[in-house]
């Protein structure tokens, strides 16, 4: 674990919203929220370990990797860069890198930000 002087901003961690209920859902609202925040959490991390141990991928080749399916790991994904832990990879021209999707089509490689790596490797410590 990296020592931060007394004067350091505290490291950040990332924020990742909840689902949300109204006081006026029914108890299975309550207990559906629930179950999708921990098995949110449950795939960010997946999604983050497998960009770590692997290099910059494609949401499908994530899904691969995770055993996942292709929506979902670009669900967690998505919720990874909006936290600044993820992000495009980019070649050495600046260009966005871009890979064959099954369809045929061009799929975004992402892969991980500085604060990605240090999360990872900061929550591996932890366990």
């Amino acid at each position: 674990m990296q020592n931060y002087d007394l004067f350091d901003d505290p490291p950040k961690k990332p924020y990742f919203p909840y689902p949300t209920t109204r006081k006026t859902d029914p108890i299975t609202s309550y207990e559906a929220a629930r179950d999708t925040s921990f098995k949110a959490s449950a795939h960010r991390v997946k999604t983050l370990l497998a960009l770590f141990e692997h290099g910059p991928m494609t949401d499908y080749e994530l899904a691969s990797v995770t055993g996942l399916q292709q929506n979902s790991v670009g669900k967690r994904r998505k919720d990874c860069q909006d936290a600044g832990l993820v992000t495009f990879f980019y070649d050495q021209d600046g260009i966005k890198v871009k890979r064959p999707a099954p369809s045929g089509s061009y799929a975004l490689v992402w892969t991980l930000t500085q604060d990605g790596i240090n999360y990872v490797e900061n929550m591996e410590m932890d366990q």
